[in-house]
Parts: structure tokens; sequence; C-alpha cells
């Protein structure tokens, strides 16, 4: 069992004066029964240091997992999430999304397959599900640019944005499950019983805006039941705080 904790350090901010802030350390300890420990966030910071790594926690998507027997079960599951954020500071229009969501899951989807793993459950897991996580930066500038703010005048605009990013990586996807075969676990999943986001979102969300989808749908569900998919997850929205520093780009989704 790993215990988190954290002590008092001081550091200088950038003003010239000094500020109390806390270093963590991770450490073996060993007990019997149930007690609470550390999972998704540290308070404040959601971000801490651990043996000199900073280590910040996020959880954009859930996956499955099993325990581990022991470091080399190979039964057991260990989730990984592959992550990518499309620009949207770079689309013209909506048409610009097809080429780039392709390019993406197969860039992906590549990735998984000669990547090395730490652990053999890691590397099952990920065969049996090749997860991805494909999200955008630079909402803020795409909204800026299309003259719409952070209010109900962006809704129609990021309805068919995300429509659009949604059917072409899941079209991406079923071109790979007809070229190579759909993941190894797609019966444990929505997509293998034929169903596809417009199923089973959450309906609270059609009193922002009535969903008047512009891409077609059926004609994609014919291609999912009739190949599968090549991805069981493909859409996660992460805060892309780091790579939008490097992409020049607002982060995530957030306003500036």
């Amino acid at each position: 069992m790993k215990k988190y904790s954290e002590k008092k350090g001081i550091r200088a901010s950038r003003n010239g004066t000094y500020q109390e802030k806390y270093r963590a350390k991770i450490e073996s300890i060993e007990f019997s029964g149930t007690k609470d420990v550390f999972d998704i966030s540290v308070e404040d910071s959601h971000s801490f240091i651990a043996n000199g790594i900073v280590v910040h926690n996020c959880l954009e998507i859930t996956l499955p997992t099993t325990p581990l027997q022991d470091l080399n079960d190979p039964n057991a599951e260990v989730a990984l999430c592959t992550l990518a954020s499309i620009n949207l500071g770079i689309v013209k229009n909506l048409a610009d999304l097809e080429v780039i969501c392709r390019n993406t899951v197969r860039g992906l989807d590549n990735l998984l397959s000669y990547q090395d793993y730490m652990l053999p459950a890691a590397k099952h897991s990920t065969e049996l599900y090749r997860p991805l996580g494909i999200g955008i930066t630079n909402l803020a500038y795409y909204f800026a640019k299309n003259n719409v703010k952070y209010d109900n005048s962006s809704f129609q605009l990021l309805h068919d944005t995300m429509e659009a990013i949604s059917y072409y990586c899941i079209k991406a996807s079923i071109e790979l499950a007809k070229e190579r075969g759909p993941c190894k676990g797609i019966k444990n999943t929505k997509y293998g019983q034929g169903l596809l986001p417009i199923d089973h979102y959450n309906k609270n969300v059609d009193s922002l805006i009535v969903p008047n989808y512009k891409l077609d749908w059926e004609l994609l569900r014919i291609d999912l039941i009739k190949y599968g998919i090549r991805n069981a997850t493909l859409m996660a929205i992460a805060p892309v705080e780091t790579s939008s520093k490097i992409l020049n780009s607002t982060n995530g989704v957030e306003p500036v």
C-alpha cells in the first residue's frame, strides 16, 4: 500500500515574496482492513510533487479495470487513455474535420500497436478495447473568430462542431475496423449493440438546444453493425493545460 503525504516547503514567488508550498511524497505502509486512500484530487491544487515528479490528476474518461493479483497477472486490466486534442483554431469549416478526425484516429490507433507497456495488464486492456480520448483545444479563439460568446449565442455552433467531431471519429474507427478488425472487447460496448452517441446521451442537454443533426447517423449505423468499431472509446475533453502552450492555443474549453 502506498501512502500519500504532504510537508510544507518554501519557494519564492514571481513578485519576490516567499510563500509556503506543499511538497508530497509516496511511501509504503503496512495495514490491514479498509482505509481511505488518495484517489482523484488534491484539494486546491489538484497536483502534487511525488518522489520528485509533478503529478496532475485527471479523470476525463472512465474505463473498465480488473484488479491485479500480481504484476504479471494475464487476466488483469489496467486502463490507459491515449489522448489528443483537435486545435479548433485551424478549422475553417466543419468539412475540415473529416480529414482531421480521420488522421487523429488512425495515428493514435497506430500508436497503441507499437508503444511499450509498463505492465502486461495494461497491454491486455489496451488490446481489448483500444481506447482513445480525442478532445478539443482553442475553443475560446474558435468562438471569437465565429463572433459568438460563452453564452447561448454559441450553442448551435458548438452543437454542430461536436456532432461533426463525434461523427467523423466514429466513421474513422469503423473504417479501421473494416481494414484491421474491430476491438476484441466490442461485445462489451454499446457500439457492439449497434448504438451510437445519439441514442444514449443525456437528454437534459436538449433543454439548451434542440438537436438538429447535420450528418447521416443512420448510414453510419449500417456500417457500424456491418464492420464493428476499432476503438471502444474515442472522445474525451481533456484540460489541455500544458500542450496548449506548445500549440499557442487557448486551453481546452475554458474562457481566456
